[in-house]
Order: C-alpha cells, then structure tokens, then sequence
C-alpha cells in the first residue's frame, strides 16, 4: 500500500512537470520570435533609374535581384553580406553589374532602419568601351521592415550607389528596394 501512494506521489508529480513545460513551451518559442538576432537570409528586388557620369550623362533604368546572408548582432544593427545583380537599360547601353559586399543596418526606431554598405563592382559591357570594368560601390538606403509573423518580415525602401569601375564611367543609382528576410 505504501508502495502505491510513493508510485502515485511520482505520477502525479511526473504530470503536473508536464503540464507546466507543455503550457510554457509556446512562451519559450516566442522569446526568439519577433526578433532580428541571429542568424537570417534575405531575397529583395531593386528597381529605380541610374545615371552614366560621362562625357555626357546617360540616364538609365535600374533593375536589381538582391541575396542577402547576415547576423543580427543586436535588435537594432544586422550585419550581412549583400550580392545585388543588376541590369541598366537605357539607350544604346546595356550593361550588368554584380556587387558582392557587405551592408551594415540600423534600426533608428522599432521599424526604421538606415544602412550602408560598400563593396566589390563587377560591371558586365560598361560604356563606354562596352568591355568588362571593375572598381568600387559605396550605397544608402533607409526603409521600413515589418514582421509578417514570427520569423518574416517584409521590408521597402528608397537608397541610393554610387559606382567607381576602372576603364568606364561611374554610375549613379537610385531606387525602390523591397524584399523579404528569413530571422
């Protein structure tokens, strides 16, 4: 009989432990919710205009695929490795730009966020000796990221490159970004 109310004792111990972690468990899941710690990928479209700075100013449209891979550091700064391939079209040019590099964002209010970033230009047929260029790329941007659940959030922007490639003109780009990250 002793031996009963001890098994009994363990049980009933045994389900009220079980019944406390199931009814924590979604709080648990939610700590990591909302939240731009940590790890994220991100895929955003860029699309917008651009200026040759030549001999003569060429405007151009500006179309861009953006791949992101990062680190939260805190909630309010991720740091990530951007590749932008983009496409200017404009008359008589047509010329591709690949920019692989590192972006820097800071979120100025809950949702605000202002970054910078720097990196490699490839430039594909860049005028105007329509040959391969290669130089620097320094960009800003400022937007607005919302959560769309716990571990999406959708982001728009305005921002601005500008391009130094050897052996061609510079280019100046300015758009609308808007994409899609993964925290």
């Amino acid at each position: 009989m002793k031996r009963i109310k001890n098994i009994n004792k363990i049980v009933i111990g045994a389900a009220l432990l079980l019944g406390i972690f199931m009814m924590t468990r979604p709080a648990i899941a939610l700590d990591a919710a909302y939240s731009r710690k940590g790890p994220f990928t991100g895929i955003g479209f860029i699309g917008g205009g651009g200026v040759l700075l030549g001999d003569e100013n060429v405007g151009l449209g500006d179309l861009g695929l953006n791949l992101q891979l990062g680190l939260g550091v805190t909630e309010n700064l991720t740091v990530s490795l951007n590749v932008d391939n983009r496409l200017q079209i404009g008359n008589n040019v047509v010329q591709g730009m690949i920019i692989p590099g590192p972006e820097f964002s800071i979120f100025v209010a809950k949702n605000l966020y202002v970054n910078f970033g720097v990196g490699l230009a490839m430039g594909l047929k860049t005028e105007p000796q329509n040959d391969n260029a290669i130089g620097m790329n320094m960009g800003a941007s400022f937007g607005y990221e919302h959560f769309v659940n716990t571990n999406i959030a959708a982001y728009i922007g305005i921002g601005m490159d500008y391009t130094l490639l050897s052996d061609a003109d510079d280019l100046l780009m300015f758009g609308v970004l808007m994409g899609i990250r993964y925290y």
